[in-house]
């Protein structure tokens, strides 16, 4: 159905293919208006309204004829509009359709005068030409009725004409003048209506060009508020293309890097393999390295040489002091020789005889002392020192002798003779420093010394936390085996050392002097005297404790005069950072009403350090981190000894360190870096700094 069709009712659907054949071809104007004519006036604005004509009728005034005949006329000349014309008829005429009597052609044929009577001849014809089923016979009748209905229109028209123009000449002599009033008082009363409808139509003119104005504006804004959209919603849908894109490249990124995982998760295994395999290589190796006899035979060769000096010093009727003396200076000699050519050769074999004769030097030293303790049972000079015990009340003061028992000093430096006990359980301890040595307290309160090269052998520093683990040397007496667990502090240790050198004085008078500031001297210990026989110029290392002004040997570096390359050099030595007497770091509490967080150890190893910062202590061992979780949210810092605590506690309280915007570090594995990280960041710790969290690579 064309767009220019009419839609009808389903009653009148019937009649739409004639009104299609009639607009394709062409039908006079005449009839049109005759029927127009017929029409009444209340059919007539039927018509406009269902055309939709813009014709405005007023009660009092005549029907608008002229402007009606007007529109059609226009309507007819529009090809397009002339449907809908031939419809507008077609329902003025459809109650001549509904009689029963005019369903057929032949019905319709029949009651013609009928029909004609009470509707009209114009009404006639255009019902047999609109009607749906035209045959020759219609089409001869509709012609036949046609042309009488315009015989009758040209009788009619010139009857009507006749009679008007003959009244009109009686009448124009007669009320010429009347009429000629009557028409001046009607066209002045048009005027002034005319004039009072053109105000009005101004003033609605003029408030329909603002609304218009109006309506532009509006106009405009929703055209920019729609481009607006329009570039919005482009630019979403670009931005929707992207993320599209940007997803299915994520998923094939995820897809490879599951790939990548599930390949190293194999090689993972594999490697795993490969290192179980290389441990069990290296075990073997490590047996077979342990069942060769290359020590043994350089211990025997150390045995023949010492044996030839000990014929010959008994040759000489010598002491076993002076015998053990040139022992020493024999393994200083070649100790010095060999660690001249370890710069140049870094091999196993030379790291083997230099920790040989250090054992030697080391297991003669302690004879040394020994020695001296047996000729001086007869007269013993106790020293006592005040510690602070961390396993007892903190105000109790412990005496203990200066010098550790002998036997045990020998038991503990022979470890290839250990028989550990299996009924036995390993112990954690505090060490605690001297000016010579010190003494390591055991949880269930027992105490041992240890003398000043086991302190240098374990590298120990003052509340050092270590693990002692109990044996029993050829069954005899009750030994200790040492692990470092957490390195403590010298700094705050009861003592003060010195890098310095040993200077003679007058009557046989030793003094120990600063190599900082030769006025700093403290008079050397008549044991150190007597034991390692020190000689004018020697390098030293030595210990002042805190109030006193005897000083103990540590270290001593003696000069090889036989060697004419090493006269006049001292030997090279670690640098201290105590070459001067060291002050005391500053117990203020810095970190007042904050709560750290320490994963790891045992809480008695932090508990001294975060009370000295006025903080209060939360420790977890990092068996079970869920249980301070909680606490660790309030928390002002989180501190974690990587060395003792499981990957998933780390983990686990670094996600929620993160979360909360907690500071966290890592403990170097000693209290003075605790100390240190406290100090450093206090700032941060207390909330006062802006600088970024610390977090920690595992």
């Amino acid at each position: 159905m064309s767009k220019d069709m009419p839609i009808l009712d389903d009653e009148l659907m019937p009649y739409l293919q004639r009104i299609q054949e009639d607009c394709t071809g062409s039908f006079p104007i005449e009839p049109v208006r005759c029927f127009l004519q017929e029409l009444s006036d209340k059919k007539k604005r039927s018509l406009i309204h269902q055309l939709k004509l813009p014709i405005r009728i007023y009660p009092k005034r005549p029907f608008p004829q002229a402007v009606l005949h007007k529109h059609i006329l226009a309507m007819y000349n529009q090809k397009e509009n002339r449907p809908k014309l031939l419809a507008a008829i077609l329902y003025a005429i459809a109650d001549m359709y509904e009689l029963e009597e005019t369903h057929t052609q032949a019905s319709l044929i029949e009651q013609q005068d009928t029909l004609i009577k009470q509707y009209g001849v114009w009404h006639y014809y255009w019902s047999l030409r609109l009607f749906p089923e035209r045959d020759e016979t219609l089409e001869t009748h509709m012609q036949t009725v046609y042309q009488k209905a315009l015989s009758l229109a040209s009788v009619n028209s010139e009857e009507t004409a006749q009679p008007d123009l003959e009244r009109s000449e009686d009448t124009d002599s007669a009320q010429a003048p009347i009429q000629l009033e009557k028409v001046a008082t009607t066209l002045k009363r048009k005027l002034d209506r005319e004039m009072t409808q053109r105000q009005k139509l101004e003033q609605d003119a003029a408030q329909l060009s603002k609304q218009l104005k109006q309506q532009d504006k509006l106009t405009e804004q929703l055209n920019a508020t729609k481009e607006e959209m329009e570039k919005k919603l482009q630019e979403a849908h670009q931005r929707e293309l992207s993320l599209r894109d940007e997803l299915h490249q994520q998923r094939l990124r995820a897809g490879e890097l599951e790939s990548e995982s599930k390949r190293l998760r194999h090689q993972k295994r594999a490697l795993e393999g490969e290192h179980k395999s290389l441990q069990a290589a290296i075990s073997q190796l490590e047996e077979q390295l342990s069942e060769k006899s290359g020590l043994l035979a350089m211990l025997e060769r150390e045995q023949r040489r010492q044996k030839q000096l000990s014929e010959k010093e008994k040759s000489k009727e010598a002491e076993p002091k002076q015998l053990t003396e040139l022992l020493l200076r024999s393994l200083y000699e070649e100790s010095e020789q060999l660690c001249s050519r370890f710069s140049k050769d870094k091999g196993a074999p030379l790291r083997l005889s230099i920790r040989t004769r250090f054992d030697l030097i080391d297991q003669l030293e302690r004879y040394q002392e020994q020695l001296l303790e047996e000729t001086e049972s007869a007269h013993p000079e106790p020293i006592q020192h005040t510690v602070e015990s961390t396993a007892s009340n903190n105000d109790t003061v412990a005496d203990e002798p200066t010098e550790p028992d002998a036997t045990q000093d020998e038991q503990m430096m022979e470890p290839a003779a250990i028989h550990t006990s299996s009924d036995q359980q390993s112990l954690n301890g505090t060490f605690y420093r001297r000016d010579h040595g010190g003494f390591i307290e055991l949880e269930d309160g027992k105490v041992f010394n240890i003398t000043e090269s086991m302190v240098y052998q374990h590298q120990l520093q003052h509340e050092a936390e270590v693990l002692c683990t109990p044996y029993k040397k050829n069954g005899d007496s009750l030994l200790y085996e040492i692990e470092l667990l957490l390195q403590g502090d010298d700094d705050h240790s009861p003592i003060t050392q010195f890098d310095g050198y040993i200077q003679a004085g007058e009557h046989q008078t030793w003094y120990c002097v600063s190599m900082n500031d030769s006025d700093i001297r403290y008079p050397l210990h008549y044991k150190d005297v007597q034991i390692q026989r020190p000689q004018d110029g020697d390098a030293c290392l030595f210990n002042v404790a805190e109030g006193k002004h005897i000083a103990r040997i540590s270290r001593l570096y003696r000069e090889m005069l036989p060697n004419p390359l090493t006269k006049n050099k001292l030997p090279a030595v670690k640098s201290s950072t105590s070459a001067l007497p060291r002050s005391k770091p500053q117990s203020d509490p810095f970190l007042k009403d904050c709560r750290i967080v320490i994963v790891g150890g045992q809480s008695k190893w932090f508990e001294p350090v975060v009370k000295d910062t006025g903080a209060e202590l939360i420790h977890e061992n990092g068996e079970n981190p869920g249980r301070i979780l909680s606490t660790l949210r309030r928390s002002n810092a989180l501190f974690m000894l990587l060395t003792a605590t499981s990957h998933r506690a780390t983990w686990s309280c670094v996600e929620i360190a993160k979360q909360q915007n907690i500071p966290h570090f890592v403990i170097q594995g000693s209290k003075s870096n605790l100390r240190s990280l406290l100090w450093d960041n206090r700032h941060l710790i207390k909330g006062d700094s802006e600088d970024p969290v610390r977090a920690i690579e595992a």
